[in-house]
């Protein structure tokens, strides 16, 4: 995804690959680390799978 907003630390994002939407916390090497937004396990995912939430995806 060649926009960088969606891998901005506290941003939220859609991993298109699992279907699951996460809160950006960091990044480990070529991957962008997510976590659920009520809090749970963390997960890493691949630049290029990860969607910007839309206002209306975000409530």
């Amino acid at each position: 995804m060649s926009d960088k907003t969606v891998r901005e630390i506290g941003s939220f994002a859609t991993d298109t690959r699992v279907d699951r939407v996460g809160k950006v916390m960091g990044h480990v090497g070529p991957y962008v680390r997510l976590r659920p937004p009520r809090g749970g396990r963390e997960w890493d995912a691949a630049p290029e799978d990860l969607r910007r939430l839309e206002p209306h995806e975000s409530g």
